[in-house]
């Protein structure tokens, strides 16, 4: 079943806020492509800096090449996993330093619930609406 954390139309009615003071660099993991495309629209609509990617692989990749420090890793877990999330931070120069803010949409599965307490990370449970999505990017990058 695929959903959308808000269609669209609705990037308009996210109240504009201003940019962050230092432009933040958020490096998006999702496996659905539709998701993936929003989450990088919402975020450079906003002010952020995003690199999206469909999965662990890639994001490894762009981890080792980038250029631009990554300030965030916004992941959905089931396009990580627990192992994928060290694999990629390992991959950033200074990853250790790196945010991450957790998003999923089976937030009752035992798995997820599992990972959720091993980590401790922020998380945001799908679907969400976008100032839900900016408020914990800017809660997590503080």
């Amino acid at each position: 079943m695929k959903f959308h954390p808000f269609p669209p139309s609705n990037l308009q009615l996210i109240q504009r806020r201003p940019a962050p003071a230092k432009r933040r660099h958020v490096l998006i993991i999702e496996d659905d492509g539709p998701v993936r495309a929003m989450l990088y629209e919402t975020l450079t609509a906003h002010g952020y800096r995003a690199t999206a990617c469909a999965g662990r692989g890639e994001a490894v990749r762009v981890s080792r090449t980038c250029s631009e420090p990554i300030d965030l890793i916004l992941a959905d877990l089931s396009a990580l996993g627990k192992a994928g999330l060290e694999e990629v931070r390992q991959a950033i120069p200074n990853g250790c330093h790196t945010g991450v803010l957790l998003i999923s949409g089976n937030v009752l599965s035992e798995e997820v619930q599992m990972v959720r307490r091993e980590l401790a990370h922020p998380f945001l449970g799908k679907p969400f609406l976008g100032s839900e999505l900016l408020d914990a990017l800017e809660g997590t990058l503080t």
